[in-house]
């Protein structure tokens, strides 16, 4: 098989639930090494471990995707989650402000740096985020309703404060 076949089989394996699988096939596609699919394998490989609760592994996996795409808005913003999981709150905002750098229209990055920010207690900030996110979400996209709860909510605790 190739690198391809089996970083697609892994992405495959990986959307049943079959994460020992995916792995297997993730690790077949980075040792073949074809630089033009790494990135993607790493990353892929990275929300594998993430999803079985492999944190550590899932930022390093994150990191490799992001040494070999520097540009990988997406890898940013999932190691931003990552770190905030395992309680880096300032890893987490680096992260996802670069994230938000490469791509400032990235509403799920604007809504991770909202619970971040909230959650260290910025919440004007974490207002600002949700908003922003809210913006660029869809109105028929399912999330864009939770945004705007969690949107109202530090409205009224900002409101509350003064």
């Amino acid at each position: 098989m190739t690198p391809f076949a089996y970083a697609n089989r892994g992405l495959a394996r990986q959307e049943r639930g079959d994460l020992n699988g995916a792995y297997t096939d993730y690790d077949r596609a980075l040792h073949l090494n074809p630089d033009d699919v790494k990135a993607n394998v790493y990353y892929n490989r990275a929300n594998a471990r993430k999803g079985s609760g492999d944190l550590d592994g899932a930022i390093a996996d994150y990191s490799a995707a992001i040494r070999l795409e520097p540009q990988y808005a997406s890898a940013y913003n999932n190691r931003g989650t990552t770190r905030y999981a395992t309680g880096d709150a300032a890893g987490a905002l680096a992260d996802l402000n670069e994230a938000l750098r490469l791509n400032p229209a990235y509403a799920n990055a604007y809504a991770n740096r909202g619970v971040a920010r909230r959650a260290r207690g910025d919440l004007a900030g974490a207002l600002a985020d949700f908003l922003q996110a809210v913006e660029l979400t869809p109105e028929n996209d399912p999330r864009r309703a939770a945004l705007e709860r969690n949107a109202a909510a530090l409205r009224q605790r900002l409101a509350g404060d003064q």
